[in-house]
């Protein structure tokens, strides 16, 4: 396995581990995985006591990739009218595979500003309330590690 691949595989042991303590843990997720990668232990100390978990809200910008494929007929020898026939979005989809998401960054912000912007991004919820906005287009994590 390659050391990316170790590091994810240790992280989502760690997370399930804490997930898996009772509701009046004694670590947060973050301190699990600070104890377990610099004691390379899966196991959690004792010691810790119990931390209120402190939560903020993470914007994170991802592109979304795809590979096209296009048939396009062209006369012998011009292979090169079929770049322009895309390029003009004259040729017809032959098939698409999903790249998946690059994330391109990631910013702690507000709640407000983020209501703000989700308003912004989607100004077809400008007629919602704070409420609805976050329960329909926020991502919520509860105590146990469950996400909403």
């Amino acid at each position: 396995m390659k050391n990316n691949e170790n590091e994810m595989k240790f992280r989502d042991e760690m997370y399930y581990e804490w997930a898996a303590q009772p509701a009046e843990r004694s670590v947060t997720l973050k301190e699990a995985y600070d104890y377990g990668f610099k004691t390379g232990s899966g196991m959690l100390p004792k010691t810790y006591t119990e931390t209120p978990v402190k939560k903020e809200w993470v914007l994170v910008e991802c592109v979304q990739s795809y590979r096209m494929r296009y048939m396009v007929e062209v006369p012998e020898g011009k292979s090169e009218w079929a770049l322009d026939t895309v390029t003009l979005e004259k040729a017809k989809e032959f098939s698409q595979l999903s790249l998946g998401e690059q994330i391109v960054s990631h910013r702690v912000i507000a709640e407000a500003d983020a209501v703000k912007l989700c308003i912004e991004d989607n100004p077809y919820i400008s007629s919602w309330n704070d409420d609805l906005i976050k329960q329909n287009m926020f991502t919520y994590v509860d105590d146990e590690g469950t996400f909403s």
